[in-house]
Parts: structure tokens; C-alpha cells; sequence
């Protein structure tokens, strides 16, 4: 990368990090590009350079998050030395220190981007990242990890579904106040998810 180009991906840079603290800090709504360039020391027309919208701040942290989940998943895969549900147990303790370790940017993505249905707004990086997922649980049934009868597709699907909405919920504060953080809750929804709702010996349906 060229001089040139460094100083264009600092500034960038420069521009979602105090984006990102104006918003914790004001609001989003209240937050103009004014007070976002008049920080950085630059203009608007820089900024627009960069980005059509405040919007867009946030959508590129979007996609920064699912760049980082999918480096996780990838290096995961790598890791077979573990077993499958202790990989999937490391990538929900990770994720949950991730967007807790910074609650209030982690809220304005789930709640004003598609970081959570990004298959909207990124199809092909939303389904590169499910395959990822599958090819985990298709390789915890080859080694007798996972049930062989579930569908590895359908089994990365919900395990989507339960992290995107116990994530939503507890963001939004659905469950009213609690003391549980984010990284226990996902982790008590692991659980659920691996070893199922019945009780041992309970007859099951089917």
C-alpha cells in the first residue's frame, strides 16, 4: 500500500472511530456530520468522500463485524484438534465478548443495519459464512460429535437464528434489567441447542 493510500484508509479510519464515539456519546440522531468532521479536523466534502450518509459509518462497522465472524469461523474450522461443540462454545464466547465489550455500538448495528440479516444487504458474505458454520456441523457428525441424522445446513440455520435473537434480546433490553451478561445467556443457549429442551428419558416425538 502507497503512501497515498495509507493516509486514505486513516482517515477513513479516523472518521468510523469518532463517528462510532459521537454516536455512544450524543446519540445517533443527534448526531450531525459537522460534529463528526469538526473532531477529526477535516470537511465535510472529505467526509463525503468517504461516506454518502452517517449511515454509512455504521454500515461499514456492519461489515467490519462480519469480516471479523467470519475470520473466527475460518480459524475455528482450522482447529481440529478440538472437539466440534467446544469450537462452537469458543466462537459464542468470543462473539459475546465482542459486542459486549462495547454494548452501545453492538445496539445501533443490531438495530440500524442488517449486521444480523446481512443476507439482504451481502448475500454472498452471508452465505459464505453460513457454509462455513455447516462444514463445522458436518464435521462433528463425521466424528460421531453431532446427530448424523440432522441436516448440517438446517442445524448452522438455527444456530444463526438462537444467536441473532438471544443477542437482539438482550441488547434491546427485551428481558427487562438483568445482571446475566450476554456471554452467560449465549452460553445457557448453547447448551439448549446442543443437548435439547427434553428431559433424560422423556419420549420423543417422531
Amino acid at each position: 500500500m502507497g503512501r497515498r493510500e495509507e493516509h486514505k484508509a486513516r482517515t477513513r479510519q479516523q472518521l468510523i472511530d469518532t463517528g462510532l464515539r459521537q454516536f455512544r456519546e450524543r446519540g445517533f440522531d443527534a448526531t450531525r456530520v459537522q460534529d463528526i468532521v469538526d473532531a477529526v479536523g477535516v470537511s465535510q466534502a472529505t467526509f463525503f468522500n468517504y461516506f454518502p450518509t452517517k449511515q454509512a459509518i455504521l454500515e461499514a462497522q456492519s461489515a467490519y463485524t462480519a469480516e471479523l465472524y467470519d475470520a473466527l469461523l475460518r480459524h475455528e474450522l482450522d482447529r481440529e484438534e478440538a472437539s466440534v461443540p467446544a469450537r462452537l462454545e469458543q466462537i459464542t464466547k468470543v462473539l459475546a465478548a465482542y459486542l459486549e465489550s462495547d454494548a452501545e455500538t453492538s445496539t445501533l448495528l443490531v438495530s440500524r443495519t442488517q449486521l444480523f440479516f446481512g443476507q439482504r444487504a451481502d448475500p454472498d458474505r452471508a452465505h459464505h459464512s453460513h457454509d462455513l458454520m455447516a462444514r463445522l456441523f458436518a464435521e462433528g457428525q463425521a466424528r460421531g460429535e453431532i446427530d448424523a441424522l440432522a441436516d448440517p445446513d438446517q442445524l448452522a440455520e438455527l444456530y444463526a437464528a438462537t444467536f441473532m435473537l438471544t443477542v437482539t434480546n438482550w441488547l434491546t433490553g427485551w428481558w427487562g434489567a438483568t445482571t446475566q451478561t450476554l456471554g452467560d445467556r449465549l452460553l445457557a443457549a448453547l447448551r439448549v441447542f446442543l443437548h435439547g429442551a427434553l428431559a433424560p428419558g422423556a419420549d420423543r416425538p417422531g
